[in-house]
């Protein structure tokens, strides 16, 4: 199947995901926080309408054409090709978010795209999902898409473009998320603490001395970080 990951505001809660495969069959959820993290489905997979856990989308409009081959053609060597079209809504996209409002011109959103086949055995990513790894002190590949800290990011700037000149922008740099820094250290001290409580009884670490040696200072040392921890 394809999948899309969209999370507006960057907070890694209540961001959405669709899936659809090539005939165009199509399942939307919101996680209420990562897999990892104690997050939950909400879907209407596991919930009925009116019940907390549902979710579901209104506005989304999705194609998709065989450009070659079968669906599900068995024989030897077979394989099939097949292209999507999506256009998300904004309204299903921030419902349930709190963090974020309907994009203006300049403004960055973080999204991901995933491509999964055999059943899961070959997942591709458009964005390589890159997290910092405290036990092994450096930044590793992760294969798990529930982190959006590592997606990539859609800039809005507010103009419209035609198929004339797509090559000539794609080829722009679009402008930095100005917060990227200081996210960046946020991560890392997240990824620490998570490696911190797994040593120490799921006690969390109360300053940023305990966890020297799970850090990357050169990311962290810029900002002035102080530690809260509360039940």
């Amino acid at each position: 199947d394809f999948e899309v990951f969209v999370d507006p505001g960057g907070s890694c809660h209540a961001y959405k995901e669709l899936e659809l495969n090539a005939n165009n069959i199509v399942w939307n959820l919101m996680l209420d926080r990562p897999y990892g993290d104690g997050g939950s489905e909400h879907s209407g997979r596991v919930a009925k309408p009116g019940d907390a856990q549902y979710y579901d989308v209104n506005g989304l409009k999705t194609a998709t054409k065989i450009l070659e081959g079968k669906v599900n053609d068995s024989a030897p060597n077979s394989k099939v090709v097949w292209s999507v079209e999506i256009a998300l809504s904004h309204k299903d996209t921030l419902h349930n978010y709190q963090w974020a409002s309907p994009p203006t011109t300049g403004s960055h959103w973080r999204i991901n795209f995933s491509r999964v086949e055999e059943q899961g055995e070959i997942n591709w990513t458009w964005q390589p999902q890159i997290v910092w790894d405290a036990l092994e002190k450096r930044f590793a590949g992760k294969v798990d898409m529930h982190r959006p800290d590592a997606w990539g990011y859609v800039y809005f700037d507010g103009q419209v473009s035609n198929d004339a000149d797509m090559d000539e922008k794609n080829d722009t740099v679009s402008p930095r998320d100005p917060t990227w820094p200081a996210r960046l250290a946020a991560m890392n001290v997240y990824y620490a603490q998570v490696v911190y409580a797994e040593d120490h009884a799921g006690e969390y670490a109360t300053n940023m001395e305990e966890l020297e040696g799970l850090i990357d200072k050169v990311i962290v040392d810029p900002f002035d970080i102080e530690i809260a921890v509360s039940d």
